[in-house]
């Protein structure tokens, strides 16, 4: 027992669960939300490191390219191995990989893909918050939608036109 407990990492994520989830119920879809959080700091990346970072996905795969006025998605983490980097390819910026241009002086408010954790635990939190926001609108939209599919029903039951 005392060997489990020495075994143990200790992580300490500071996460704003009300912040997100209020940038996320308020934002009209998941590519305008604007979080307000902490990321990593291009200056502390080093090769070989795995940093972190968000994408949201349709979560139903019929929905691709039909408009839709709220069309819920999910939020993938993705992990990428630091293998290159520079500042020479984009002023002001941190590249890595070739691709992933971060900003030298960091920034607080960022899109939900410009969103750099230094742990997997970090994005897992922010990703929770922001999926159980997705939930919350597509339960209130499905509760809509029963509620008219049981007064259409009803009505060809009466039989009331």
């Amino acid at each position: 027992m005392k060997d489990e407990k020495e075994k143990r990492d200790v992580i300490n994520v500071t996460v704003n669960v009300e912040s997100i989830a209020n940038a996320a119920r308020n934002a009209e879809n998941l590519d305008d939300l604007a979080l307000e959080i902490e990321t990593l700091n291009p200056r502390k990346i080093t090769l070989e490191q795995d940093i972190y970072t968000l994408k949201s996905v349709p979560a139903n795969d019929k929905l691709k390219g039909k408009k839709r006025d709220f069309a819920p998605r999910v939020v993938g983490i993705r992990s990428i191995e630091v293998d290159t980097i520079s500042n020479k390819v984009k002023p002001d910026h941190i590249t890595i990989n070739g691709t992933l241009d971060i900003p030298k002086t960091g920034r607080k408010v960022v899109k939900l893909e410009e969103c750099i954790f230094a742990t997997e635990t970090e994005a897992r939190a922010v990703a929770r918050v922001i999926t159980e926001i997705e939930l919350e609108k597509a339960i209130s939209i499905q509760d809509e939608v029963n509620e008219s599919v049981n007064m259409i029903k009803k009505q060809l039951e009466d039989d009331r036109f």
